[in-house]
């Protein structure tokens, strides 16, 4: 059985062997990232009992879901979402190599500001057992 700060690293270890030193990877979120990055956060529900309606307890599972952020600098628009395919790409087939997690989603890009930077950023969801 794994433990969710595993799951975290490994994942961002996963991300960073799969898509390369071109992105930016954090395990956590940062006070300031540097672009392009993948950002590893916490989703809505973080984590919950494996099997509806039953008591956790320190032997029960539980179900995780991690997001990850995924921002580009948003300096030409097409450029931008060429990224986000390409990173999201890696980023999913990192979360498919993942003992753990499963790729569930992405979203489409919403425009952010990061800092100064005019920005894109898509949210890849992730969900597993831990």
């Amino acid at each position: 059985m794994s433990d969710i700060l595993t799951i975290r690293e490994d994942l961002a270890q996963s991300i960073r062997d799969t898509v390369g030193e071109a992105l930016n990877v954090y395990s956590y979120p940062a006070e300031s990232i540097a672009l392009p990055a993948a950002v590893i956060v916490p989703a809505d529900p973080y984590w919950q009992p494996a099997t509806f309606g039953a008591q956790p307890s320190i032997n029960s599972a539980v179900q995780v879901s991690i997001d990850v952020q995924l921002i580009v600098p948003r300096t030409e628009v097409e450029q931008a979402i060429i990224d986000l395919e390409q990173f999201g790409l890696g980023i999913g087939i990192a979360i498919a190599t993942a003992p753990v997690l499963r790729f569930v989603a992405m979203s489409s890009p919403d425009p952010i500001t990061v800092g100064e930077i005019d920005a894109l950023k898509v949210v890849l969801e992730t969900t597993g057992k831990v």
